[in-house]
């Protein structure tokens, strides 16, 4: 009898472990996968060439990005902004690229590779119900949240400073599946002017999945018939 109910204890213990948002290990840095790629310069126009793009390096982890470079900023690694390959000249009309874009290069007055949550080992869109970042460099950012239809659902909170010395921004409003960081643009400032930031790492809890929660329950339905089963003389 103690022996069942020991298991029952431990069933009822498990399927709670399930059901409840896990926390994705410790912060993702930079540094947190074997061989990322190699970080290039930090100043402003930097030509970043394909092989040191970042894009789903960190989709192991649970995080992807459309676009991204790892640098450094004040000693610290960091995945830098990226410039918009298809940004328009003056001599282009509005709305289509040139027919010659430029290459992707480090640019600080805007991100346009948004980082997104994965499931771990793929390139399938996540949702998390929290999830936080430390910014180093620039301050007073912009971190707007998108669900997985890409509509802005909210924006990351800053709430003081990370360990790395960066400004710490949080959301907590679940069904998060990306972010990206704008920074407020100057009137007559040139673009790249504007100071060097960079995400020194990122945290967050996962949503678990409809079909996790669907097994959770049934396993532990199926338990419970199984104990009772046993208790009158049967087995199955």
């Amino acid at each position: 009898m103690w022996q069942s109910k020991v298991c029952l204890s431990s069933a009822v213990a498990a399927l709670f472990i399930i059901l409840i948002p896990k926390v994705e290990g410790s912060a993702i840095t930079p540094d947190s996968i074997l061989n990322p790629p190699a970080a290039v310069n930090s100043a402003s126009g930097t030509i970043v060439p394909a092989q040191q793009m970042v894009t789903t390096q960190y989709s192991g982890l649970g995080l992807s990005f459309t676009a991204t470079a790892i640098s450094q900023l004040k000693g610290v690694a960091v995945w830098a902004p990226i410039n918009d390959a298809f940004a328009v000249p003056a001599s282009q009309v509005v709305g289509q690229p040139p027919p010659n874009p430029p290459p992707p290069s480090i640019g600080y007055g805007m991100w346009t590779g948004d980082g997104q949550f994965v499931v771990p080992g793929t390139t399938e869109k996540t949702s998390v119900s929290s999830f936080g970042l430390e910014i180093v460099g620039s301050r007073g950012t912009g971190v707007y949240v998108f669900n997985r239809q890409w509509q802005t659902i909210g924006f990351a909170n800053p709430v003081g400073t990370g360990p790395h010395g960066g400004e710490i921004y949080t959301y907590s409003g679940g069904n998060a599946s990306a972010f990206s960081i704008f920074v407020p643009i100057a009137d007559g400032m040139p673009y790249n002017d504007y100071p060097p930031w960079g995400i020194a790492e990122i945290s967050f809890i996962a949503t678990p999945e409809p079909s996790a929660l669907l097994l959770a329950a049934l396993g532990f339905l199926a338990y419970i018939l199984s104990f009772r089963l046993k208790r009158v003389g049967l087995s199955i």
